[in-house]
């Protein structure tokens, strides 16, 4: 919470004045949004309450996926450009990265909803040093009915294939962040789509974004957590709970 109280400045005649009350940010913002750049700035002061706050606001009045890909990355589109433009150190990218892996804890949806419903393994690919983004897509399958195993970043190849080989998902989703990491990616999805019981594979991340992926011949690939959402819905519908794709 936050608070402020009056200074009583007795050299000018100022009377002192009593300190006001904490102030309650959902009662103080009325009706009005959130910016991201608001939720920027509670993210490089090291703010989880408030920023945490911020974007239950938000979750309160669209779809996950939605404020995810818009107002989240919007946000950390502005801290990263801050701190190339030296606005902001290395330091406050650093806090505000932190800060939000807080806030999604925060916020995560019930992981009680998918555990009834087919396994879906996430992962970074070797190297990968970026979370945030596996972390989002967590949520993401798991409102749409997937008993998520986040595996976090950085996973070598041959351990991701041997876990997914001993815990049969029917859906595993890997994210790189650039294409510096894209030979890696394709050894990977080489060696998933070799497995006997191959699972659904996605690949998600920037580096959608920046390589031709076309190639790779995976089920979906991109970085729009909208669009990754409407295809997890519609392949946990089709594969129901046996964890296997067809």
């Amino acid at each position: 919470m936050l608070s402020c109280a009056a200074v009583n400045d007795e050299s000018r005649g100022t009377p002192s004045l009593p300190p006001l009350p904490p102030v309650d940010p959902a009662r103080a913002a009325g009706g009005a949004d959130v910016t991201p750049e608001a939720f920027a700035g509670f993210l490089t002061d090291g703010d989880t309450e408030v920023a945490a706050w911020a974007l239950r606001r938000m979750l309160a009045r669209r779809s996950r996926a939605e404020v995810y890909d818009t107002f989240v990355r919007a946000a950390m589109r502005l801290v990263g450009e801050r701190w190339l433009t030296g606005r902001w150190t290395i330091s406050e990218e650093h806090l505000a990265t932190r800060t939000l892996v807080r806030v999604l804890a925060e916020v995560a949806p019930d992981p009680g909803a998918g555990r009834l419903g087919p396994g879906a393994v996430l992962a970074g690919v070797s190297g990968e040093e970026h979370s945030v983004g596996i972390i989002a897509l967590g949520h993401i399958l798991t409102e749409a009915g997937f008993d998520v195993a986040d595996l976090g970043a950085d996973v070598p190849a041959d351990d991701l294939v041997r876990y997914v080989a001993k815990t049969g998902p029917g859906l595993v989703a890997i994210a790189a962040s650039t294409n510096v990491r894209e030979e890696v990616l394709r050894d990977t999805v080489t060696a998933l789509q070799a497995l006997p019981r191959r699972p659904a594979i996605v690949v998600g991340g920037r580096i959608a974004e920046v390589a031709d992926l076309t190639d790779l011949g995976v089920d979906w690939t991109g970085s729009s957590l909208v669009e990754v959402a409407r295809f997890a819905s519609g392949l946990a519908a089709r594969i129901g709970t046996d964890g296997a794709s067809a």
